[in-house]
């Protein structure tokens, strides 16, 4: 077995690099804009089970499939430390392509334990991803009727869970922390 050394050790990392940095490109912020977000307070294990068998049915209804990486991740949070922020129970994607080449929905409740936010972001395939979230979300409010709305900022993002009050069944932002998101005169999707 030949052992690479001196230039030719360079060369591999240089080659190295370079493959690194073509896989990755920036993140085209408007396919990751959020474009719904909503939250569900299950009531217990069994509930809990029930979203994830319906975001598995309308995800493979849509020819997307999911990843429940729930137990990974709390697997991981016992071997790290990871502050409160960003402990989670619940954590499952639903994803297009046999690579996960595209995000549909994200499901989990990091930073907010027991409260999972369920995000649809933008994404490229508009008609397909429009209704999967439309039915999952109609899907959703016949199961739990309770379920809250989460404002969405100008840029696309979310606020903290911390910086949230519910007013009837919908999430606004607390008046000390708005200015932390937006201009006084600038309203919420």
């Amino acid at each position: 077995m030949a052992v690479i050394q001196g230039a030719g050790m360079n060369r591999m990392r240089c080659i190295a690099f370079l493959l690194l940095m073509t896989a990755c490109g920036p993140v085209d912020q408007e396919r990751v804009r959020t474009l719904a977000a909503l939250e569900v307070v299950p009531r217990d294990d069994a509930d809990r089970r029930l979203l994830v068998e319906i975001l598995r049915r309308h995800a493979l209804a849509a020819g997307f499939h999911v990843d429940d990486v729930s137990k990974k991740w709390q697997e991981f949070e016992r071997t790290s430390s990871l502050p409160a922020s960003f402990r989670s129970s619940f954590n499952v994607g639903v994803w297009q392509g046999t690579e996960d080449e595209e995000n549909q929905m994200l499901a989990d409740d990091r930073g907010h334990i027991g409260r999972i936010w369920i995000t649809f972001p933008k994404g490229t395939g508009v008609g397909r991803a429009t209704r999967f979230r439309e039915a999952l979300i109609a899907d959703i409010d016949r199961h739990w009727p309770a379920r809250h709305a989460i404002p969405i900022l100008p840029t696309g993002g979310l606020p903290l869970a911390k910086d949230l009050i519910l007013v009837g069944e919908t999430y606004r932002i607390r008046p000390e922390a708005r200015q932390r998101y937006l201009p006084a005169d600038r309203p919420l999707l």
